[in-house]
């Protein structure tokens, strides 16, 4: 088994602090995306807007998503 250079743990841990920390998650990104459909909605009311709420949840996770692609490459140096 190689043996480890000495310090190398301790170099290791201070290269890491040097890191700046994560950005704070946008609020958007935790938030859920609710409905707003009611049980005095006919069917079809219903159906919109249930589908316009998982057109927007998708839209949400979309930029969500991106944002973690822009921070991880900028942390990585890509």
């Amino acid at each position: 088994m190689a043996k480890a250079r000495t310090g190398v743990v301790e170099e290791a841990a201070a290269i890491g602090a040097q890191r700046e920390p994560l950005p704070p998650l946008p609020a958007k990104c935790a938030a859920g995306v609710r409905s707003g459909v009611t049980p005095d909605d006919r069917a079809d009311v219903a159906l919109a807007k249930q589908d316009d709420a998982l057109t927007r949840a998708n839209r949400l996770f979309s930029a969500c998503a991106a944002l973690y692609e822009r921070v991880r490459g900028a942390r990585s140096g890509e």
